[in-house]
């Protein structure tokens, strides 16, 4: 017969509380409240909105501060302005850079603020291109 050590019991009865207040939390969670929010609709369409904006060849767009963008299709150029500082991240793979550069498609671009000032980049089309642009283009 195998004993039971006080130990044992002390775990047994720490899992079993946790596990009760865990079930109770999501059994009893209603919509609305702090564990269960409610997002309005008009908070969602500007939070995932998504633009896509066609560019010809030789065609430039600015891409305003607090704005990110996206290359869906062709070949760009992405600059700014020629302060020596890093002023642009690419997400997708956590580079930074402080010159222009060829966008690779499907890479999430996003600028910088550089000694306190938010920094608008452009981006030139070299082909005829599409470019998505997360949260709206801003030029409605």
């Amino acid at each position: 017969m195998r004993k039971i050590f006080p130990a044992q019991i002390i775990f047994l009865i720490i899992f079993v509380s946790v596990a009760g207040f865990i079930f109770n939390d999501n059994i009893s969670a209603q919509p609305g409240t702090e564990t269960d929010p409610v997002i309005s609709l008009s908070y969602l369409e500007q939070t995932l909105r998504l633009d896509a904006v066609v560019l010809e060849g030789g065609e430039e767009f600015p891409v305003l501060p607090g704005r990110g963008v996206i290359l869906l299709d062709g070949s760009c150029v992405l600059s700014g302005p020629d302060t020596g500082q890093v002023w642009f991240v690419d997400v997708t793979v956590g580079e930074v850079y402080d010159s222009a550069v060829m966008m690779v498609e499907g890479h999430y671009y996003y600028p910088l603020t550089v000694a306190g000032e938010s920094v608008t980049f452009t981006i030139e089309a070299m082909q005829t291109s599409v470019v998505a642009v997360p949260g709206g283009s801003g030029t409605e």
